[in-house]
């Protein structure tokens, strides 16, 4: 249970009414409100027995009360739920929400446009390890690490979300024996394929070290913590991704309860416009990434000397997340698309060095 005491929440009003709602579903007894009743129709989709979200529920009930009570001043069942709507969108809209902003540093070049009917594919390339987790003890064991990704478009209106469980086709479902400085290629795997979606996709990744739980209950409870998120923005007429970005990491938090550590979760939130631009435009690059080393000083009466080094992967990305928890990691995916641009398209071709980056402001 050492995991448990290190969840954290940016806001603990905002994510205690997210809590709320969810108890407010499992139980059956949300509200009338425009904005309850809607939540309700969102998480129907996903959950229609309640009984992934029981279980949620039955897992946060698990946590230290004590615990529970230091970081939501005592959460009683029922208090927020008797918000309005203005009053639960006032409480929504302060931190987190008013802390990220996305900012699209993609580099104002031509789009290339594409055939109608092109298929575009997100996919998986691998995990790179900057520091593995030790539990606090001296001396480290290996992780056996595993990704579970989560795509959210929004189509027709609709909240469509697509996880998996990387790495695919592994007998044990993990990577074994990974330490700090290594990384496991793939398998290259699809997390979200389609045409070009309406307003940008979110891509929720998890990475957990695996232990004694199982996995495929988290992969279920997570893609329902992202439809609460996407839920609570269809209500509440916010912005997806930037709803997902400020709720799901929260809530994951104190709502899985797994017997595997969870090292880390990150959002990324993509374009059309870039998904047009990576498959063309934008080349491929290795993942490296600069770590610190201790070595043993030759004289035993010294410090230990402190050392960088750069770790060269064979990982192919065009973007990544990263996962800081009880480790560091990196995951790494590419774009790919199954027909070429028009041939009167523009198709400028970057420097590696140009690659523009995903960034979120505070």
């Amino acid at each position: 249970m050492a995991r448990k005491m290190r969840r954290k929440t940016r806001d603990p009003i905002a994510t205690a009414l997210l809590i709320e709602l969810l108890n407010g579903y499992s139980t059956g007894t949300l509200g009338n409100s425009p904005a309850q009743v809607a939540f309700k129709r969102s998480l129907e989709e996903v959950d229609p027995d309640r009984i992934i979200s029981q279980r949620l529920m039955s897992n946060f009930s698990r946590v230290n009360k004590r615990h529970r009570d230091a970081v939501f001043n005592g959460l009683e069942f029922g208090r927020y739920l008797k918000l309005n709507d203005s009053e639960m969108y006032a409480v929504l809209s302060k931190p987190p929400l008013s802390v990220f902003i996305i900012e699209d540093d993609v580099l104002p070049t031509p789009i290339p446009a594409y055939p109608v009917g092109t298929n575009f594919t997100i996919l998986y390339t691998g995990l790179y390890c900057n520091d593995d987790s030790d539990d606090g003890f001296i001396f480290r064991g290996s992780d056996e690490p595993y990704v579970i990704t989560v795509a959210l478009e929004v189509l027709n209106g609709e909240n469509i979300t697509r996880s998996e469980r990387h790495p695919i086709g592994f007998q044990d479902g993990h990577y074994n024996d990974v330490d700090s400085g290594e990384h496991r290629d793939g398998p290259n795997a699809a997390c979200w394929s389609g045409e070009l979606p309406a307003i940008e996709l979110s891509l929720i990744s998890t990475v957990m070290e695996n232990d004694e739980g199982d996995p495929n209950a988290y992969k279920e409870e997570i893609e329902v913590l992202v439809n609460v998120a996407a839920a609570i923005a269809a209500a509440f007429n916010i912005a997806v991704g930037v709803a997902i970005k400020a709720f799901v990491e929260d809530i994951l938090l104190w709502l899985v309860d797994s017997g595997d550590d969870e090292l880390g979760t990150d959002v990324a939130i993509i374009t059309p416009d870039q998904l047009r631009r990576y498959p063309h435009q934008y080349p491929l690059r290795r993942y490296s990434e600069d770590r610190e080393i201790i070595r043993p000083n030759p004289f035993p009466w010294d410090f230990p000397i402190k050392e960088t080094v750069t770790d060269e992967t064979s990982l192919m990305y065009h973007f990544v997340t990263q996962h800081e928890d009880s480790g560091r990691y990196v995951a790494t995916y590419k774009v790919v698309a199954d027909q070429e641009p028009l041939p009167d398209s523009p198709f400028p071709v970057f420097d590696a060095g140009r690659l523009p980056n995903r960034r979120v402001i505070r």
